[in-house]
């Protein structure tokens, strides 16, 4: 496999691994996917017989519209442009990361704290969406 941008014939993460045989890790994860879905549908079971509002139970998928909409906007600040101090064009996210984090720390633990403060903040937005009971759907 070669990568369009690198000179190099294969990048090392895509290759395939030798094959041995099926050995037991490569049960563990279906056989986690199949608990998983075997519970949400016993706890909706379980929801659905009780006083919960169906529409409601159906609808409650915050954590899917944080991952779109956190997607979309990571998109977005990559896409908004504008020009800093020196003249030079930068992009929103570049420029909060430089002019914010930058300064606190050096370029790994900058990094961290971005990310941490990117998920704090799609979690806060997400905790008063959840306080008023507002359920979107994506």
């Amino acid at each position: 496999m070669r990568l369009p941008c690198s000179s190099a014939t294969a990048y090392s993460p895509l290759e395939h691994a030798a094959w041995h045989g099926w050995t037991p890790t490569d049960f563990v994860f279906p056989f986690f996917l199949f608990i998983v879905g075997v519970s949400i549908t016993l706890s909706f079971a379980r929801r659905a017989q009780g006083n919960h509002n169906r529409r409601k139970l159906l609808l409650s998928v915050n954590a899917i519209t944080v991952y779109v909409l956190s997607g979309l906007s990571e998109r977005v600040m990559t896409v908004i442009k504008f020009a800093d101090v020196t003249g030079k064009q930068v992009t929103l996210k570049s420029f909060l990361y430089e002019s914010v984090f930058t300064p606190l720390a050096s370029p790994l633990n900058a990094s961290l704290a971005y990310a941490i403060c990117y998920v704090l903040v799609w979690l806060g937005l997400m905790w008063i969406l959840y306080r008023k009971q507002i359920f979107i759907k994506v």
